[in-house]
């Protein structure tokens, strides 16, 4: 095929080679109602193609797709929905996972390394829009982490293209074997029933988990009402914090805890390499048991937040482990089932604390007033016999 400019036949370009590829531009696309959709389609100019590599990141893709983390980023940002404005203010060039199956399935990247850029991308605008503590922040930094293990299986030094028979014959894509992949053990050690068991005692299920009855009477004070008050709520505080550790360490439910029951193994049977077990904190049952037998745990609140963090360090730690993931889950939901019964029962019990200390406070001062009642009567009255006997 022949195209004619100015009377003269020049033969039609062929596509560029490997070396005459013009650098990748991404041109900047505005929002539509809230939402920006990156191209998907390669441009005449800069043609696609399809290598091994980028192939193998189709499973990657689809690993990454079928996580529990990846809701927040499967579609793009839609700002206006979400009522974030500043959103595209920020994030200058949005990404998600979505587009990138499309890129892939359209030949749009070149060569693979303009694919991870685009994953980079994703866990790039969630760290910086996102602060941290937030749940599209943390669900990122989970993410990446499965991101970084899938990658570490895929031989990437020897990028080639696919030929055409080779395209039709390739299969359906499917995600990566992480837990025959994975180089370490994927199933932490479960020790003995009784290794950290921390409640005693009968293990059938009672009425009720949460005990609303205060640690003890509320205390007699005698000049300094206010700090007494605040020891006994400290002390239903505590009380509380030990029935929920009771409660997700019975016996029935060993199914679930186990993970839990010893965190030095955590760091010989670890599943992810960025995963600092120096820095982040040592959580387990034996761990929390001592804290509040050392009255290092602040309040019930405090203690519920080293809960989650200790749940949220497995699933870290062990990206891979469907054994962990389900014990964690099921543990973390067994937690929030039984989360507002105990507060329920713990705002009771302040009230009640508050209302007999106010009761005993007012009896205390009427007790005062009468005291001065009577040595100022008792007063006037030896003044009044003195003056009787003076005059007499």
């Amino acid at each position: 095929m022949y195209k004619l400019g100015k009377g003269k036949m020049k033969p039609k370009q062929a596509k560029p080679s490997t070396e005459e590829i013009p650098p990748r531009i991404e041109p900047r696309v505005l929002p539509v109602n809230g939402v920006v959709q990156p191209p998907v389609i390669p441009p005449p100019e800069r043609p696609g193609r399809l290598t091994n590599v980028l192939e193998s990141l189709k499973s990657v893709l689809e690993s990454l797709w079928r996580s529990r983390w990846s809701s927040y980023f499967k579609e793009p940002v839609d700002a206006t929905k979400l009522c974030i404005p500043n959103y595209h203010t920020v994030i200058k060039n949005p990404m998600d996972l979505s587009t990138i199956r499309q890129r892939l399935n359209n030949n749009y990247y070149w060569r693979a390394n303009e694919a991870l850029e685009d994953f980079e991308l994703i866990f790039a605008n969630s760290s910086l829009f996102f602060m941290p503590g937030t749940r599209v922040h943390a669900a990122g930094k989970q993410l990446y982490a499965i991101f970084r293990t899938c990658l570490s299986m895929i031989d990437m030094s020897n990028e080639t293209e696919l030929s055409t028979k080779s395209l039709l014959r390739r299969r359906k894509v499917r995600p990566l074997q992480l837990e025959r992949a994975c180089p370490v053990p994927s199933k932490l050690p479960r020790l003995d029933d009784g290794a950290c068991q921390t409640q005693e005692g009968d293990d059938s299920e009672s009425e009720s988990d949460v005990d609303d009855e205060p640690d003890g009477e509320p205390v007699e004070f005698d000049s300094t009402p206010n700090i007494l008050i605040d020891w006994q709520i400290y002390l239903v505080e505590k009380n509380h914090s030990l029935r929920m550790l009771q409660c997700l360490t019975k016996r029935k439910r060993d199914y679930i805890n186990w993970p839990f029951r010893s965190g030095d193994l955590w760091r010989q049977y670890s599943q992810n390499i960025r995963y600092n077990h120096d820095v982040e904190d040592k959580l387990d049952w034996e761990t929390l048991r001592f804290m509040l037998d050392n009255d290092e745990i602040e309040n019930f609140e405090h203690f519920i937040e080293k809960l989650r963090t200790m749940f949220q360090n497995a699933l870290a730690c062990f990206p891979m482990d469907e054994n962990v993931i389900e014990a964690t889950t099921a543990l973390n939901a067994v937690l929030e089932s039984r989360l507002g019964a105990f507060r329920s029962s713990l705002t009771e019990a302040k009230k009640r604390i508050q209302y007999l200390a106010s009761k005993k406070l007012r009896d205390y001062n009427i007790i005062l007033s009468q005291q001065d009642s009577y040595l100022s009567s008792e007063e006037r009255f030896s003044y009044g016999a003195g003056s009787y006997h003076q005059y007499r």
